[in-house]
């Protein structure tokens, strides 16, 4: 099982990832005094006065909360394979 810290490190760097690679514009807020990390996913990229595509926040003050991050990198790690098989059936 992967620390708290390792993971937040892999959401950083999938948002990162994701980001550069693909149309897709992350954003991943950390509040530590909450312990809540916030993500929000802009799919076809940022313009002003649109809400994200998805938010997903984890407060991640008890051991239980750990499978929201897991679930955050899954779904970060889902974004490109998406836009790639939509283009396959183009």
């Amino acid at each position: 099982m992967e620390t708290i810290n390792e993971l937040l490190k892999r959401i950083m760097e999938l948002a990162y990832e994701k980001s550069t690679n693909t149309n897709a514009d992350i954003f991943v807020g950390y509040y530590p005094h909450v312990e809540l990390v916030d993500v929000r996913l802009y799919l076809d990229g940022w313009q002003m006065n649109r809400e994200p595509d998805e938010a997903l926040g984890v407060y991640f003050d008890e051991e239980e909360n750990i499978q929201n991050l897991e679930e955050i990198i899954k779904r970060l790690e889902s974004i490109g394979e998406i836009d790639e098989k939509v283009h396959k059936n183009d």
